[in-house]
């Protein structure tokens, strides 16, 4: 059950990411003339502009991130779950960046090994380096989403602090037992003068029969 809310709350973050940047970003604009392909890859690669810098289009990018990482965080529930969503969802941007480029430069008969034509491996290296700082901002900036959205819903679910005591319980007043019949004497022993009640046959004071 924790894994599937961490991988729902990982894809709705970055849908609502996307979605943003895909808005609000105005890469919307772009969709008439690049098409969609194109259009979700701008929107992908957006996302992994440089927040560290805050440019006009960074600045799109961190209130994607976040809004991404606070839905997400509502799905999941938990801390810990929010952060392991905020570092799937940058991994899974980063692949789908590389696969919508590898397709769209496939579509235009060039390679992903092109663009790294005349660069060394201490080039890639210096690049990837370059890019590791800003991946793990943007993980800590999803993260922060996510742990703002968990919170909201762990409140939520979470009993009030003060709970009412409970009604004291009702007791039924005790019924006083029954009472021993009073008998009336009728008569006295002839013998000892002791009082005799109805249908005695012995006197129960000197044991002399009555009837």
């Amino acid at each position: 059950m924790s894994a599937t809310k961490t991988i729902l709350g990982t894809l709705l973050c970055m849908v609502v990411a996307m979605m943003v940047v895909f808005i609000i970003g105005g890469v919307i604009e772009a969709l008439p003339t690049y098409g969609l392909l194109v259009s979700v890859l701008i929107t992908t690669i957006a996302l992994l502009l440089p927040v560290t810098e805050l440019s006009a289009g960074s600045w799109v990018a961190l209130v994607a991130l976040v809004a991404g990482g606070f839905v997400g965080g509502l799905i999941c529930a938990s801390y810990k779950r929010a952060v392991v969503m905020a570092v799937l969802s940058v991994v899974l941007i980063v692949i789908l960046s590389i696969g919508l480029g590898y397709v769209v430069l496939t579509g235009l008969g060039l390679g992903i090994t092109d663009l790294f034509t005349g660069l060394g491996a201490s080039d890639i290296l210096s690049l990837i380096l370059a890019l590791l700082p800003d991946l793990l901002v943007a993980v800590g900036i999803i993260a922060v989403g996510g742990l703002l959205g968990a919170m909201v819903t762990m409140r939520r679910a979470r009993p009030p602090a003060y709970m009412p005591p409970p009604p004291p319980p009702v007791y039924a007043p005790s019924q006083p037992p029954p009472s021993a019949p009073v008998t009336t004497p009728t008569g006295y022993c002839p013998n000892c003068g002791a009082p005799i009640s109805p249908g005695l046959v012995y006197c129960t004071s000197c044991g002399r029969r009555l009837q």
